[in-house]
């Protein structure tokens, strides 16, 4: 089952996606970027019903927005941030950051998505204890942490969605290195998995 999904790119295929999507869903948040470009974030609330979106102002008094889900330990400002609430303190802080000017250095299990008017930047842990897979086109990038549900998607969008079998060879081996991350490359080709403590930038206006 999947825990989220992010996806930001041209408004029309987002509503494309959004019409693939159970009817009844009520997990579902979209919200417009641009005139011409929205976002769509699902998500399980079965603990918070609040959606994960936040939107808070950088030291430059530029307004960022920001999909957080799991937890961050930063070691140098004693500081841990729970949840999207936690996080948005945690920026808004005395000493906080600019969310997508670089990636952040901190220990935790999470996922974040932050954009301003040019940029977006998905991120993951240093272990990638919160798994992320992806895909883009010149117009689309989604995040999840379901191979499926991205599947599901290309399909719906027409894209391809075929089996890597090198990685379907890979992972049939029967010693230890199966169980572990040979690429970024998944069983599906065209989506990627955002390997350990690394990040994705995008312009966005380029959509």
């Amino acid at each position: 089952m999947s825990n989220y999904l992010f996806a930001m790119g041209s408004t029309s295929i987002i509503e494309d996606i959004q019409a693939s999507l159970p009817s009844n869903s009520d997990e579902c948040t979209v919200g417009a970027q641009s005139e011409t470009v929205s976002y769509l974030v699902v998500e399980r609330k079965d603990d918070n019903p609040e959606p994960s979106i936040h939107s808070v102002e950088n030291e430059l008094g530029e307004k960022e927005n920001f999909f957080f889900k799991g937890w961050i330990v930063d070691h140098d400002k004693k500081a841990v941030a729970l949840g999207a609430n936690g996080f948005k303190e945690y920026c808004t802080s005395p000493d906080g950051d600019t969310m997508t000017s670089s990636p952040f250095d901190a220990e935790g299990s999470f996922v974040l998505a932050a954009w301003d008017e040019n940029k977006l930047l998905i991120q993951n842990d240093l272990f990638s204890l919160f798994p992320v897979v992806y895909f883009s086109t010149p117009n689309l990038v989604v995040a999840s942490d379901s191979l499926f549900v991205l599947s599901k998607i290309r399909k719906s969008l027409g894209l391809p969605c075929t089996l890597n079998k090198n990685v379907v060879y890979s992972r049939a081996w029967t010693h230890g290195l199966a169980c572990a991350v040979m690429s970024h490359e998944t069983m599906v080709k065209g989506i990627n998995l955002l390997t350990p403590g690394s990040h994705l930038s995008v312009e966005i206006k380029s959509f």
